[in-house]
């Protein structure tokens, strides 16, 4: 997915290569894949800002 996302010049962001989980294991479901409502809740919170900067580069903000 990263190698196709590039290809557009969109930003991709890996929670798992950003290691956004490792400090903790509460955020993993017990299968090992899911994130728990906790670990929704980092991905909610960690992408918001990259989120918000890149609807800044398509619409940047109106100043009067």
């Amino acid at each position: 997915m990263r190698d196709a996302v590039q290809t557009t010049g969109v930003t991709f962001v890996d929670p798992i290569a950003a290691n956004w989980f490792d400090q903790n294991p509460i955020n993993i479901a017990p299968d090992g894949v899911h994130p728990t409502d906790a670990g929704h809740a980092v991905i909610a919170e960690r992408l918001f800002q990259p989120f918000i900067d890149a609807l800044r580069t398509v619409a940047p903000p109106h100043t009067p």
